[in-house]
């Protein structure tokens, strides 16, 4: 536990990595390769609900401007 916050209680959805390389199996990740971003949003709803997540946390906006356009950008995360 970090901060008040179990670890074992965090899921990662992770739309970048696979772009670099074939990253191994970890707990608590789950990976997509998304060209299309409103199936991102799609698998982050999906995997809220069936989680239960309490928050999400969105990281790097700016870095998925590398790889996506800004159109569809602005539609996942207004």
């Amino acid at each position: 536990m970090k901060n008040g916050i179990s670890l074992k209680d965090v899921v990662i959805v992770d739309m970048i990595s696979t772009r670099f390389s074939k990253p191994g199996k970890v707990k608590g990740r789950i990976l997509c390769d998304v060209d299309d971003l409103s199936k991102a949003l799609s698998l982050v709803i999906d995997v809220a609900e069936k989680e239960k997540c309490d928050a999400i946390i969105l990281d790097s906006l700016s870095t998925m401007q590398i790889y996506y356009d800004e159109r569809p950008m602005l539609e996942f995360a207004p």
